[in-house]
């Protein structure tokens, strides 16, 4: 079974973010300077993945995205989403999120795929602006902001997910129970409400599903690490 902040038991869209800062048109005349992608200070000016994606390929290598770590699912998430996209950018890697949120806000870093907790303050302060979601479709908990796939990317999905797992050997009167247990759990209206609240869509399933996602999963993510060059120090 799995939690994730939206899949199995539960899983979490991760959300593409960018600093805020002037307006993509003033920014693409200062080329000299630190060039921060978010809101704008006009209320109809902030820019949106398509015309983000259309600086980073006229500005190659000009861009700094920033990551909670090297191998991490938002380093992992930023690169195939420049493959998919076509782009470049430098990858500037933090050890978790508050340094990483800290190099957006100061402009060091333009962009980052994050799940929305560690950022929710600053976005509600107008620091940084969500752009778009992960999830194939809206994320519920979410539902004002447009995923990636809808901006231009059909076929775009990233989840991050939690799942619970048990020895390869638990019988399975065992395993049938604890899933029966769990998924019942999550249906409970009191750990539902204080799940959301923490930016959790539970899902549950049948240890088939978590089988499943975790072998497409794997499919997915391979030739990304691959591609990377990354490896298990």
């Amino acid at each position: 079974m799995t939690l994730r902040r939206r899949c199995i038991a539960a899983q979490l869209a991760a959300i593409l973010f960018a600093s805020l800062s002037p307006s993509l048109a003033d920014a693409q005349s200062w080329p000299d300077k630190p060039i921060r992608f978010i809101m704008s200070a006009p209320a109809g000016s902030s820019i949106d993945v398509q015309e983000l994606v259309a600086y980073a390929k006229a500005n190659p290598g000009k861009l700094n995205y920033a990551s909670v770590g090297n191998g991490s699912s938002s380093q992992l998430t930023m690169e195939l989403f420049k493959s998919v996209a076509g782009f470049d950018a430098v990858h500037v890697p933090f050890n978790g999120s508050p340094p990483a949120v800290t190099s957006m806000v100061q402009g060091d870093t333009q962009m980052l795929f994050a799940v929305m907790q560690p950022l929710q303050a600053q976005v509600q302060a107008g620091k940084l602006r969500a752009l778009a979601v992960t999830t194939a479709k809206r994320f519920p908990l979410l539902p004002e902001l447009p995923t990636i796939a809808e901006s231009g990317y059909p076929g775009f999905e990233v989840l991050a997910w939690n799942g619970v797992m048990l020895p390869a050997a638990t019988p399975k009167p065992i395993v049938a129970r604890l899933n029966a247990e769990i998924n019942a759990i999550l249906k409970d209206p009191d750990v539902v409400q204080k799940m959301h609240a923490q930016g959790f869509d539970l899902i549950g399933g049948k240890p088939e599903d978590f089988r499943a996602l975790i072998a497409g999963e794997t499919a997915k993510w391979q030739p990304v690490i691959k591609r990377v060059g990354l490896k298990i120090d």
